[in-house]
């Protein structure tokens, strides 16, 4: 969105839905490996008599209501299995890790950091030295880096320049990139001009190293179905998929179900009414997917929190907790401010 706050979390499902009359196929290529990176904990991955993705046929739930503000987890129902980078975040040369803050973000767990997240690689041309810095903290972290080339006032040279120079030259043989963020979000962008230059740019980008992973199309606010919804995704995402659908590896979306405004703050239980239009929209990507590309393939929710502002007034605000988090290591200091977050 055009306001980042460093709680977004990047999400890869590589479960794949079937044809439009509910027949489920899995898909047959295993994902590429990390490169340099340590290995992740097992991944959970479906029972004996799980045959079908958890899109298919809804799995019941169990016969009783929760108590109201109660969460219930059934610990015997198998939904498949769990993507290695389902713990990332998005990473920018407008935040920096402080130095001694290294050792809980290594220690945090995340698995995947997508650079520069947010519309801030649409608007400038990253440099050589910023993406060295970048890679070298995911690999400190243990993350697997994803790097975005510059869509709108990008060219397909700058882009084979920047795997070039990343791929082959500094050989961090990197799989996963993508172009561009949010293109529907700009007024003075039209779909046809987003998918001209998407699919130059991954020309040239694939010119240079054929083995890239590519994500995409990156819209904002999918919901799912054909109707106007949030700043026309769908319309986006459908024209990629039909025009660009055969080079994208990975289809990607934006989601902030409460990101309506600046001045709105949030609660748990607004959170937690939002929770049912992940059980529509995901399986709406997959089978839009399949209709569209004829392929299977899996998507990624590359951008994800309450909202998309950096408000903490709210539990529900997404930097509600990250605000606590750096007061509560000022507690007990002899002097407070020395500690740098204050």
């Amino acid at each position: 969105m055009r306001i980042l706050g460093l709680t977004v979390v990047v999400l890869l499902l590589t479960s794949a839905c079937g044809s439009a009359t509910g027949s489920i196929t899995t898909p047959t290529a295993e994902p590429p490996p990390v490169t340099d990176t340590p290995s992740v904990e097992p991944t959970m991955e479906s029972g004996p008599e799980s045959t079908t993705s958890m899109w298919a046929t809804p799995i019941p739930w169990p016969d009783r209501t929760p108590e109201s503000g109660s969460l219930v987890v059934d610990a015997d129902l198998s939904l498949g299995q769990i993507s290695p980078y389902v713990y990332g975040s998005n990473y920018g040369p407008w935040v920096i890790v402080p130095f001694d803050l290294l050792d809980e973000a290594e220690a945090a767990g995340i698995t995947m950091l997508r650079f520069p997240g947010g519309e801030w690689g649409d608007r400038n041309n990253l440099q050589e030295l910023q993406v060295d810095r970048f890679i070298k903290l995911a690999r400190q972290m243990g993350s697997e880096p994803v790097i975005s080339v510059r869509l709108r006032g990008g060219t397909p040279e700058q882009a084979a320049e920047m795997v070039r120079y990343v791929n082959v030259e500094q050989n961090y043989n990197l799989p996963y990139w993508s172009i561009g963020n949010e293109p529907n979000l700009y007024s003075d962008y039209t779909v046809e001009q987003f998918l001209i230059e998407w699919r130059a740019i991954a020309d040239a980008m694939l010119a240079v190293d054929p083995d890239l992973k590519l994500l995409g199309p990156e819209v904002s606010q999918y919901t799912g179905g054909d109707g106007p919804g949030p700043s026309d995704a769908h319309i986006f995402l459908d024209a990629f998929l039909e025009t660009n659908g055969d080079m994208v590896d990975v289809v990607t979306i934006h989601r902030y179900p409460l990101g309506r405004s600046m001045d709105n703050v949030y609660t748990v239980e607004d959170l937690l009414s939002t929770s049912s239009e992940w059980d529509s929209f995901i399986p709406d990507l997959h089978e839009r997917i399949q209709r569209l590309t004829g392929r299977d393939l899996p998507v990624g929710v590359t951008e994800l929190n309450s909202d998309w502002t950096q408000i903490t007034s709210g539990e529900g605000n997404p930097g509600f907790l990250f605000q606590r988090t750096l007061a509560g290591r000022c507690v007990g200091a002899a002097d407070p401010p020395a500690c740098g977050y204050c």
